[in-house]
C-alpha cells in the first residue's frame, strides 16, 4: 500500500485484507483512512452488502471504495458508501511496461495468468505458438488437462523486465476469464503495444477497451484461435494502442487525486503521485511495517520515516 497523506492519514492501493491490521493498529484520535481496490468482481447485491458489513467491522476506518466499475460505485454509493470509479490498473507502471524493439515476434498470444479455471486456459489451446505466464506455481498436469501441452509456460516466477520482452516478442495479449476484477494484464498488455483477444467477461477489464485495441470473441477455442491469427496477419498499430491506453490511465489519476484533495485539501499533485517510476515507491509501505509505522504516528506525522518507500523488486 501507499501512504497518500500523513494528516489525515490516508493509504492508497490497500487490500481488503489489510484493513483488519490498519483498524487494530491505528494511532487513537486520529481520521485514518484507506483507499481500497476491488480485485474481484463486486456489483453483484451480495458482494456490495458484503462491502457495507466488511465498512462496519472496520471501524473507526474510513473506508473509500475505488471501484472498477460504474456499476459497482454506484450500488455501493446507493447504500450510503463511499465509492468512486478509479479503476486500480491507474497504479500500473507504464516506465516498466513499454512498447520495445523485439527484432521477432516469435508468439502469437501471450497469456499472463493463473493456471486456474477461473482464467479459462482450454480457450487457448488451438493457438499454435502460445506462451503461458504465470505465479500460480507449479502447474502440474493442468496444461495436458486443459489442451495446453503445447504452450510454453514458466517454471519459476518471472522478473518484471523478462515479463516485458515476452509481451514483446508477441501479436497480441489474451483474457479469456468470464468474471474476474479489473486484470492488470490487459493494461500491462496495451502499455506495450499489444492488442487483446478477450472473450465477454464481467469485473472490469472491458473499460480499457477501444476499438482499435481488442477482438471480442465468443468463449470457444476456434473463435479464440481465429481472432489471434487475425491479428498475426493484421497488426494495428502498437504506438496507438499504449497512447490510448495512457490516455485512459491519466483520467483515472486525475479522478483518484481530485477525490484525495478534496478528502485531505490539496495533499498532492498527479505529478507529485505518478510524475515518474520512483514517485510511488517513495511512499511504499510493507505490509510487515504497518504497526511499527502507524504506533510511530506523532498526530500530525509519522516518526519512523525509514518504513516510507520502502522498495522491493517482486518478481510478475
Amino acid at each position: 500500500m501507499y501512504l497518500l497523506c500523513e494528516n489525515p492519514i490516508v493509504f492508497g492501493h490497500v487490500d481488503i485484507g489489510d484493513l483488519d491490521m490498519l483498524k487494530h493498529h491505528a494511532p487513537p484520535r486520529c481520521e485514518l483512512h484507506a483507499f481500497v481496490r476491488m480485485h474481484w468482481n463486486s456489483a453483484p447485491w451480495k458482494r456490495v452488502l458484503k462491502r457495507v458489513l466488511d465498512q462496519r467491522r472496520a471501524s473507526p476506518l474510513r473506508i473509500h471504495w475505488m471501484c472498477n466499475t460504474m456499476q459497482e460505485m454506484g450500488r455501493l454509493r446507493l447504500l450510503g458508501q463511499r465509492a468512486q470509479h478509479c479503476h486500480h490498473n491507474l497504479f500500473c507502471s507504464e516506465w516498466k511496461f513499454r512498447v520495445g524493439t523485439a527484432p521477432e515476434r516469435k508468439w502469437h498470444a501471450v497469456y499472463i495468468a493463473a493456471f486456474v479455471p477461473y482464467k479459462r486456459p482450454w480457450l487457448a489451446a488451438s493457438v499454435p505458438r502460445l506462451r503461458f505466464i504465470t505465479r500460480a506455481l507449479p502447474v502440474g498436469s493442468r496444461p495436458i488437462e486443459y489442451g495446453c501441452e503445447h504452450a510454453v509456460i514458466n517454471e519459476s516466477l518471472v522478473p518484471h523486465d523478462q515479463v516485458v520482452s515476452i509481451l514483446n516478442e508477441s501479436h497480441c495479449g489474451l483474457a479469456l476469464s468470464a468474471e474476474e476484477g479489473g486484470m492488470y494484464a490487459i493494461t500491462e498488455y496495451l502499455l506495450c503495444g499489444l492488442p487483446v483477444v478477450t472473450t465477454p467477461s464481467i469485473g472490469g477489464r472491458d473499460v480499457w477497451y477501444t476499438p482499435d485495441n481488442h477482438l471480442l470473441v465468443p468463449p470457444h477455442r476456434e473463435a479464440v484461435a481465429a481472432a489471434v491469427q487475425h491479428l498475426v496477419t493484421h497488426p494495428p498499430d502498437p504506438q496507438r494502442i499504449r497512447k490510448d491506453a495512457l490516455q485512459l490511465m491519466g483520467i483515472f489519476r486525475k479522478r483518484y487525486v481530485d477525490y484525495l484533495n478534496k478528502l485531505a485539501g490539496k495533499a498532492i499533485s498527479v505529478q507529485e503521485l505518478f510524475g515518474d517510476e520512483e514517485c510511488l515507491l517513495k511512499r511504499f509501505v510493507l505490509q510487515c511495517n504497518l504497526p511499527e509505522l502507524l504506533r510511530s504516528y506523532d498526530g500530525k506525522m509519522f516518526q519512523a520515516r525509514q518504513l516510507i518507500g520502502s522498495k522491493i523488486q517482486e518478481p510478475l
